[in-house]
């Protein structure tokens, strides 16, 4: 049996991906340019490969969703046991808050999900 994971309230899990992901970390920081950056180390504890989609989304100081390309899903493979990190940068200097949803490649995602789905 493994030990229960760490809650991270900026992350959002798919249902399938909450499965097989183990999350190690999430940090945020500001670039030389003061734009956020965000990012999450994970790794794959399941026996096969995993296709997983993930988004960076970013929000303003009154919590409102800031639109943009860095916003867009994007998806990895993700092999066995190997470590990964995802990265992202806010496009702009507005954004003081963000969300990385994390799904499988089959499952439907809701762009307004809060939370872990369950």
């Amino acid at each position: 049996m493994q030990p229960p994971q760490p809650t991270f309230p900026q992350l959002n899990l798919g249902p399938a991906a909450g499965r097989y992901l183990q999350i190690e970390s999430v940090q945020q920081g500001i670039t030389p340019g003061k734009l956020l950056q965000a990012g999450v180390r994970l790794s794959n504890n399941g026996l096969s490969e995993q296709i997983l989609r993930y988004r960076f989304v970013w929000f303003d100081a009154r919590g409102f969703e800031i639109p943009g390309l860095s916003s867009r899903w994007q998806q990895t493979l993700m092999r066995p046991a190997e470590p990964l990190s995802l990265s992202g940068i806010a496009g702009s200097p507005d954004a003081t808050a963000f969300r990385i949803d994390l799904f499988d490649l089959d499952s439907p995602t809701a762009p307004t999900t809060q939370g872990s789905d369950r």
